[in-house]
């Protein structure tokens, strides 16, 4: 079965030949590690390319838009093992040279209503380019994977303009009714995208937008309900229309989120974080037949290297995961560079395996 009749099927609650199978978020350390232990040079990326996806036999291709032009990242300063940053939005911030993780706000690109509407509103209102070969791609990969558009997100990306999470849920608190603009602006733009994007023959959207930690959401389900949740849906709206389905990623224990999430449009959830609590047996229970599931596998097994400890940890997730469909394997984190590569073959080995709804 190819792998877009594959997850197709799938996302439509049905039950194809085996689970599918999609992991392409590692760190490019990770990389780094597996080409020493015998990884062909050809796989390359913190998410993973195409020749990735070939090589562990993964179901899904991502075609990322790009967000608003803003202006050109310049250096500030450059030292050995970071950099100081003018980003795109006008922002102030340090990155890492040689390892990976989240950049660190040292100035936000806003500091309040009017520079948002003067300077970072027109950016988000400019026509939308589309790629002029972009069908070719779509159709191209398509031949091999499932084939989605990725879009960023209204509540992650105001984060980048305000200058982290904290002064985020600031004025979220204190400027309600400016962040509700702020978000359907964002939002806007998200769903221009994808209208333009949409009739290059995609099988499916995935939103990218973390609106949580391990310890819970950052905000109530009345705020998401408020303020964030009106974006969301005017995305979805552009795929659902057209009875293509739409994923979404976000980190953190969200299972109070997951109904909100359905009444949006959203018919998948990804990573299904075990470490934040969100228990895959439990959410299949709950809404399996109505949201899909994405992820759930603990990294943990593999950072032991234990073969048997791996088998049982795919076995308990896939178990729960598979049956009636709507369950696509996937770590329920980035895959970090402690991993061994022959622990995760192993585990890829061990999805394939004990993934199948029909043996031969």
């Amino acid at each position: 079965m190819r792998s877009r009749d594959r997850i197709a099927a799938i996302l439509s609650h049905e039950e194809p030949d085996r689970v599918g199978f999609m992991d392409a978020d590692t760190w490019q350390e990770t990389i780094n590690r597996w080409w020493i232990e015998g990884l062909p040079r050809c796989v390359d990326g913190a998410w993973l390319n195409a020749d990735g996806l070939r090589y562990f036999g993964m179901d899904i291709y991502c075609i990322s838009a790009p967000t608003p032009c803003g202006y050109d990242q310049v250096i500030l300063e450059d030292f050995e093992e970071y950099q100081v940053i003018r980003d795109q939005w006008g922002g102030k911030t340090r990155r890492w040279k040689h390892r990976s993780g989240p950049p660190l706000y040292i100035e936000p690109a806003v500091k309040g209503p009017e520079e948002f509407e003067s300077r970072i509103m027109p950016l988000f209102e400019a026509d939308v380019n589309t790629p002029a070969d972009l069908m070719k791609e779509v159709c191209k990969m398509g031949e091999e994977f499932y084939v989605t558009l990725n879009v960023g997100g209204t509540f992650d990306l105001a984060m980048s303009l305000f200058g982290g999470l904290g002064p985020t849920l600031i004025l979220i608190q204190k400027r309600r009714e400016f962040m509700s603009k702020v978000f359907d602006t964002i939002g806007k733009y998200w769903a221009n995208v994808a209208e333009e994007y949409v009739d290059a023959g995609f099988d499916g959207l995935w939103v990218f937008d973390d609106l949580g930690s391990k310890d819970g959401p950052f905000f109530s389900p009345s705020l998401y309900r408020q303020l964030v949740m009106p974006a969301h849906q005017r995305i979805c709206r552009i795929f659902s229309r057209r009875d293509l389905p739409v994923l979404l990623h976000s980190d953190g224990c969200l299972n109070e989120f997951l109904p909100l999430f359905m009444e949006c449009g959203f018919n998948a959830i990804h990573p299904v974080q075990a470490g934040a609590g969100m228990i895959l047996g439990n959410l299949k229970e709950k809404y399996g037949d109505r949201m899909g599931l994405f992820g759930g596998i603990s990294v943990d097994p593999m950072t032991l290297g234990d073969p048997e400890l791996i088998k049982q940890e795919v076995v308990s997730k896939l178990s729960k995961g598979a049956p009636g469909g709507g369950y696509i394997a996937a770590c329920d984190s980035p895959v970090p560079p402690f991993i061994s590569l022959a622990s995760y073959e192993f585990f890829v080995r061990a999805i394939k395996r004990y993934g199948q709804y029909r043996y031969p």
